[in-house]
């Protein structure tokens, strides 16, 4: 890295930083589920400091729940050229077909895991 000394107007050499980031479980920086016409979308965005996910869990309202595994697809992604622009983010979406009364739903909680931990649940409403 160089800074610009302004009083001389000379760049000052600065040894490089190395700095560690700790691992923790996922973090869900924002949560959005909406209605579309054959069910429910959820989208989260989300940090994974180890670059991988377990999967998510979702609980619905109604009380069911649904449990999603997301390994290899996250392995896939975080493994790929394009992933490293992203670093640690990704986005996620996740599609449910509703069979029945679907306005009987009115939110879904969800937590992503990865090999450190679970997040903290984050909830939605339709």
């Amino acid at each position: 890295m160089k800074l610009l000394d302004a009083a001389r107007e000379a760049p000052i050499e600065l040894p490089p930083v190395r700095m560690e980031v700790d691992a923790t479980p996922p973090h869900v920086r924002s949560f959005e589920a909406r209605k579309i016409a054959s069910g429910i979308e959820v989208t989260a965005v989300v940090l994974s400091p180890t670059r991988e996910f377990g999967g998510a869990r979702f609980a619905f309202d109604d009380g069911i729940e649904a449990a999603v595994p997301l390994g290899d697809k996250s392995g896939a992604w975080y493994a790929s050229a394009e992933s490293a622009r992203f670093g640690t983010l990704t986005v996620y979406k996740q599609t449910f077909s509703v069979t029945g009364d679907a306005t009987q739903l009115r939110g879904v909680s969800m937590t992503m895991s990865n090999r450190i931990g679970v997040s903290v649940p984050v909830s939605a409403t339709f």
